[in-house]
Formats: structure tokens, C-alpha cells, sequence
């Protein structure tokens, strides 16, 4: 379900009426590739009895035409498009994502809108990575250490689960 990241009523002496809506989703992490996709949703509506209409109204998410509407029912709310943006998250996995959306309306008692905000998405961190040779293992970042426990089971010592070490920290 997208979360909501800014309502706004329209500028213009009609416009507390009605508003203009921006969601998002997060909708992918690559971790590898260290990114994030975000898809936006831009709806418009009606908060009570009044409806409006007029001439195509253009609406944007980051500078991107995502679609038009010439008319907004009463006590309505209709999504008008949507936008999916990929962000690149730093070298410590932090990524703030900057939007920003705009409607040009041109209607009597009613003007332009546009508003910016940012997103603080979920950090990404570094996943070790571990590589094999033969029958034994290295790691190619040699801040981990490896820790084998094992368990004596009929008589035979069985590997219970290989942990990991980075700094003060263990993995499992």
C-alpha cells in the first residue's frame, strides 16, 4: 500500500476544494547494485460537494509528464499516473531521495501548484562475499574471520554452522 508523502490543496480562491497527492512505494532494493526503486503515484480530488473542469490540466513527478485531467468529480480522488525512479545509494548505503511535483492548471479559482520534498530510504549495506578453492575458503575482504563450530554426532565431528566475524560483530 503506498504511503503518503504530501497533500496539498490547489492555490486560487477555490482552492482549498481541492487537493493534489503524492505516494510512493518502495518498490525494489538491489543490493549489489547498491540501488533503489521507488515508484510515485500523483492523485487529484474533490474534499467535499464541489467539482471543477476545464481546459487539460498537465501533471508532473520530477519533471515528467505522467498524465492530464480535465475535470475533478465531487468528494472524488483519482490517480492521474505514476513514475518509477531509481536512486544510487552512497558508499555507506544511505540514500535520500529527492521529489518534486507540479500540476498547471489553468482553471477559474484555481493555480498551479508545485511542492519538493525528500525521502529517506532504507539503508543498503555491504553483503561479504565469500569465495571457494578446493576445500578451502577465502575471503576476499580480509576484515572477516571465519569461525567453524563443530558437534561430535556417532561418533563423527560434523560442522554445526560457520560464523563470521567483522569487528566486534559475528554473523551467522
Amino acid at each position: 500500500m503506498p504511503t503518503l508523502a504530501r497533500e496539498v490543496a490547489f492555490n486560487g480562491s477555490n482552492g482549498s476544494h481541492f487537493f493534489a497527492k503524492l505516494q510512493y512505494e518502495i518498490f525494489n532494493s538491489d543490493i549489489p547494485s547498491k540501488k533503489t526503486k521507488v515508484r510515485y503515484y500523483l492523485k487529484i480530488g474533490s474534499y467535499d460537494a464541489y467539482s471543477a473542469s476545464g481546459s487539460a490540466c498537465r501533471c508532473y513527478i520530477n519533471d515528467t509528464l505522467i498524465g492530464t485531467f480535465s475535470s475533478i468529480p465531487a468528494y472524488s480522488e483519482t490517480q492521474i499516473g505514476y513514475l518509477e525512479v531509481e536512486y544510487a545509494h552512497d558508499a555507506n548505503g544511505e540514500c535520500n531521495a529527492n521529489w518534486v511535483f507540479s500540476v498547471d492548471i489553468y482553471w477559474s479559482g484555481l493555480a498551479n501548484i508545485r511542492y519538493s520534498g525528500t525521502l529517506a530510504l532504507p539503508s543498503i549495506q555491504d553483503i561479504p562475499k565469500l569465495t571457494t578453492s578446493g576445500s578451502r575458503g577465502y575471503f576476499k575482504d580480509t576484515s572477516w574471520k571465519l569461525r567453524k563450530t563443530y558437534l561430535k554426532v556417532g561418533g563423527a565431528w560434523k560442522l554445526v554452522r560457520p560464523s563470521y566475524k567483522k569487528g566486534s560483530s559475528w554473523y551467522n
